[in-house]
């Protein structure tokens, strides 16, 4: 005996076993996997998109950029105005051209009536100063100043000043909160 089985002749590869009861559990365990049923299985694999609500009835819209971007870029383009609206698609107007977007892309954008004013300055532009370079220029520096003037009465209505008093002396400082020191 060699670790308590006997010695198998060099014929004999398998020890004879009993055929009865490894047939009984495989028709058993045959009969139990059959019996199992899978379970209804869930839709993993359909993403639902986001749609913004205010997106049906915005005028202007922004357009996600989907390529690689730098780290100062933003990820939305616009904002730009809608042309016509679909169930999946929106037409909008980019740079004089009507451009079909799938909805997925496009966020809904909230301008003020300010924003939508277009002065008569930035709509007329004449034969002239788009030839002439100096006229370009005079332009955009008034526009630039415009803007600085702008930023600073904004700020100014934003700012708040505190009066700072600094005393001399202790007896200063006692006598102006009318304590004895």
């Amino acid at each position: 005996m060699v670790y308590g089985i006997g010695i198998c002749l060099p014929a004999e590869f398998f020890l004879p076993s009993d055929r009865e009861a490894n047939s009984d559990f495989v028709t058993r365990l045959k009969k139990r996997i059959n019996d199992i049923k899978p379970r209804p299985v869930t839709r993993h694999g359909t993403k639902r998109t986001f749609v913004f609500k205010e997106l049906r009835s915005s005028p202007y819209v922004f357009l996600r950029h989907d390529a690689a971007r730098g780290p100062s870029q933003p990820p939305y383009d616009g904002p730009y105005e809608v042309m016509e609206r679909g169930d999946k698609n929106f037409i909008i107007k980019i740079n004089g051209k009507n451009v079909r977007v799938t909805i997925d892309r496009l966020k809904p954008a909230f301008l003020l009536s300010e924003d939508l004013e277009h002065s008569p300055e930035d709509s007329v532009r004449t034969h002239e100063e788009t030839t002439n370079p100096r006229l370009k220029q005079r332009r955009t520096k008034t526009r630039i100043a415009k803007a600085r003037t702008d930023l600073l009465y904004a700020q100014a209505e934003r700012s708040v000043f505190l009066s700072v008093y600094k005393p001399d002396s202790i007896n200063e400082f006692c006598m102006r909160l009318n304590i004895l020191c």
